[in-house]
């Protein structure tokens, strides 16, 4: 939930992890950080956007949340048969910031 607090919106910390997971997806993907290919560059870029956007409320970071667990989960285990040495790195670290996000915001709706 959005707060309101002197003039500034208050962000709940799904929402706060929600936006920094989104603000470092693009800022990688746009410094080329990892040595990735051009689509998982692309991927990282929208999955950056898709955050920014998504911080919004409790509920949209939820579901931020849940699409990087099920998407990056496809994702993993497409690519277990073509991986590279850094190439499942991505969506692990993006399942792991998924489950992140729903534990928090478990514990956020449940008044933690």
């Amino acid at each position: 939930m959005t707060r309101v607090k002197g003039g500034a919106a208050v962000l709940a910390k799904p929402q706060k992890i929600t936006f920094a997971v989104g603000a470092l997806n693009v800022a990688a993907a746009a410094l080329h950080v990892f040595p990735l290919s051009p689509a998982q560059h692309w991927a990282q870029l929208l999955t950056g956007v898709a955050g920014l956007l998504l911080a919004g409320s409790v509920d949209r970071a939820r579901l931020f949340g849940l699409l990087l667990v099920i998407g990056y989960g496809a994702m993993l285990a497409w690519e277990l048969t073509t991986t590279t040495d850094f190439g499942a790195w991505l969506p692990a670290r993006m399942i792991v910031s998924g489950v992140v996000i729903e534990v928090v915001a478990c514990g956020t709706a449940s008044g933690r």
